[in-house]
């Protein structure tokens, strides 16, 4: 084994290979099972359905310049879950990579501290969303192009023939990073820095540093004002308002009070906060036994390997012109990367703090961390030269990086859960309306799907129920009662028109033609029919109490669902029989199997055509499986064919067998065979006492 390590060790291309190695076990072990989510879901409709043209208008109000990489990439890559991840797999280790090759050109001498920002970078914990592969593979692909960039005004700086050859290429990789996004915008401003150092010389004066330092500055300094000129004074800010600059009534910039906060949180969220959120271990609960072993073998081993291969780092250097690093304990790195790290700090956020944009810890605005990763790793490394010996550095640093790779799981299969969510939802929702009428809009209070905003999902499900829709219209809608209400969304009042625009389509719908529905695991989708679920339990006072009573599959309605339950017209789901809508394979899978959701389904279905043999078949056949489910509300459609059928006995054991399981739903129960009773089907009047009168609560009649 040693002697494997020295072979590994002498090989000039180690670091290279670690950092590609990290990626892998950070960002590739779920790759093959993930999918589309949030804005990912907007790129890839857009281009189907509305092609270059629907995405160039899109993106004319954003990025224009990063519209012609997507004009690239998406017809390369299409619809294919898989070729994204591996593409942002590919850019994100193609970034760290990048990042060691600058900074090496920068600071020869310290391979083993520009080898852990590199890493530590990679794998940087206070950012979750690298599944989300299309935004999150480009934004990557643009922190390639910075330090490339950087690494190559280096190498211009140092040529003697043919500069300008390298040079020419870090003024357009430059150009390009800035003017496709503003992320690297606060790494953009450091570049003097960087040069500083690069150029340092002891014998030099300090007017002579200044002046080398300028002078190589210039050409990248007229990038970067032509930049804050289109950027704000050209383009302007189209997407987002300049919040920092907005006045108040009384004429004060009311924006700048509020900004000493804002970087305070963003500083304290993106260095000591997403460290020290490494020692949350809460995510582990939810990993099955397999995985939480393979988990915890990839933490070791990455700890052990890394501890193993610091102590060796120097070999590196053997057979390359640089200097031997230094073995004992030094002060000197503290210095420049500290310093570098406390600068990145800083300037990362400029950008999202002039358009008001908070850089927390949680999805969705800890994208915004990304811009902070070099900072932070190198802000933390050069602290950690403080530690005096190389072995207790070595182990510090080893178990920050393994335990970042375990966070970078965590992400990664909370992406992978949600999206096993999404086929879910999508798949219940064609079983249960295998046609909508179009001009529906599809209203929720609450969600499982964590990952996606409405106008997402507003594109998977106009490509459900329209998938030859030619112009990309949309016909159908999604909207979040909390979101949209006031706004897109009138009011929860019968007939008031809608109108809305997703990804540059106009929708126009009428809220009396909504369908209300509810989808929290474990419960199945939940299309909700006044007639049908008025009887569900009222929430209680407390939104979160609501949340965790539907989180542990308890019956209940959100207060906002029960205000919005009277708008939601079943009708709009057509059931004559005609071909129903069915996910994509390409994008979502076979069909799953046929579990309790689909029986519960398609007996919903049958129900709302009052075909209750066919409800009480479907009953039969998941009971004897036996499927059952886990929101007891869930058997009333079952039970209340076996009444109508004349089934007494079965309608008795699954009464008892639901108000056993969740006694919350006794009035829901008692309503379905007051129901049928007034309905005149001869129910035993002895079995309906009997009923009425062991479930205790049911509303007056």
């Amino acid at each position: 084994m040693p002697f494997l390590f020295q072979k590994f060790h002498n090989w000039k291309y180690s670091a290279q290979t670690i950092l590609l190695g990290a990626a892998l076990l950070a960002y590739g072990l779920f790759a093959g099972q993930q999918g589309f989510h949030w804005d990912d879901w907007g790129f890839v409709w857009m281009m189907r359905f509305g092609g270059a043209e629907r995405l160039l208008d899109y993106f004319s109000v954003a990025r224009p310049v990063l519209a012609r990489m997507y004009l690239v990439t998406l017809p390369l890559l299409g619809a294919n879950p898989l070729a994204w991840q591996v593409f942002a797999l590919f850019w994100r280790a193609a970034c760290a990579i990048a990042m060691w090759w600058a900074l090496k050109q920068i600071f020869p001498k310290y391979p083993r501290e520009i080898f852990w920002i590199s890493l530590l970078a990679l794998v940087y914990p206070g950012f979750s969303q690298h599944s989300i592969a299309i935004a999150y593979g480009h934004y990557s692909l643009l922190f390639t192009a910075f330090w490339l960039s950087l690494g190559l005004m280096i190498v211009a700086l140092r040529a003697e023939k043919r500069k300008w050859i390298p040079l020419s290429a870090a003024l357009i990789l430059s150009a390009w990073s800035l003017f496709s996004a503003e992320y690297a915008f606060g790494l953009e401003l450091l570049r003097p820095v960087f040069l500083w150092f690069a150029i340092a010389n002891a014998s030099d004066t300090l007017k002579t540093k200044i002046i080398k330092t300028l002078r190589a500055y210039i050409p990248y300094l007229l990038i970067l004002l032509a930049f804050i000129i289109w950027r704000v004074f050209i383009f302007g800010f189209q997407m987002y308002d300049a919040e920092l600059f907005d006045s108040s009534a009384t004429g004060a910039p009311s924006g700048l009070s509020a900004l000493p906060r804002m970087i305070v949180d963003a500083l304290l969220n993106a260095s000591v906060r997403a460290w020290t959120g490494l020692l949350d271990f809460s995510a582990y609960a939810d990993f099955g036994a397999r995985l939480l072993t393979l988990t915890l073998i990839i933490i070791i081993g990455a700890f052990l390997f890394l501890v193993h291969y610091d102590s060796h780092l120097s070999l590196i250097t053997r057979h390359s012109s640089l200097p031997a690093p230094h073995s004992a304990r030094s002060s000197q790195p503290l210095l420049p990367f500290t310093l570098l790290g406390i600068l990145a700090l800083l300037t990362a956020g400029i950008p999202f703090y002039v358009a008001g944009l908070p850089i927390t810890l949680n999805f969705p605005n800890d994208r915004f961390t990304m811009s902070f990763a070099f900072g932070a790793a190198s802000l933390l490394v050069g602290l950690i030269n403080l530690i005096r010996k190389n072995e207790y550095r070595a182990v510090a640093l080893s178990l920050l990086v393994a335990l970042s790779i375990g966070k970078q799981i965590q992400f990664a299969h909370a992406f992978r859960e949600d999206w096993e969510l999404q086929k879910s939802f999508f798949w219940q929702l064609t079983w249960r309306a295998p046609q909508i009428e179009p001009g529906t809009a599809l209203l929720s209070d609450d969600s499982a799907i964590r990952f996606s905003t409405d106008y997402s999902l507003a594109g998977p499900l106009n490509w459900l129920y329209n998938p030859g829709n030619p112009n990309g219209g949309v016909d159908y809608a999604y909207f979040f009662i909390g979101t949209r209400l006031h706004h897109e969304l009138p009011d929860l009042k019968e007939n008031l028109p809608i109108q809305s625009n997703v990804r540059l389509s106009s929708f126009s719908g009428n809220t009396s033609d909504m369908l209300v529905f509810q989808f929290r695991t474990p419960a199945c989708l939940h299309i909700l029919d006044p007639k049908y679920d008025s009887d569900i339990p009222a929430p209680p006072n407390s939104i979160s109490v609501t949340k965790d009573m539907l989180a542990d599959g308890i019956p209940v309605l959100t207060a906002r669902t029960l205000q919005a339950l009277p708008l939601s017209d079943v009708s709009r789901i057509v059931t004559d029989g005609t071909a129903g809508a069915a996910p994509p394979s390409f994008l979502f899978g076979t069909e799953p199997p046929h579990t309790w959701c689909y029986y519960f389904q398609k007996a919903d279905l049958a129900r709302q055509s009052g075909n209750w043999e066919q409800v009480a078949e479907l009953g039969d056949q998941a009971f004897a499986i036996p499927y059952l489910p886990d929101d007891a509300s869930e058997f009333l459609p079952f039970i209340e064919a076996y009444l109508r059928l004349g089934r007494m006995d079965d309608a008795r054991q699954w009464t008892r067998n639901a108000s056993r399981q969740m006694p919350v739903i006794a009035p829901a129960l008692c309503a379905v065979w007051q129901r049928v009773a007034a309905d005149e089907i001869a129910i035993p009047e002895s079995a309906l006492e009997k009923t009425i009168r062991e479930l205790k609560y049911c509303p007056s009649q």
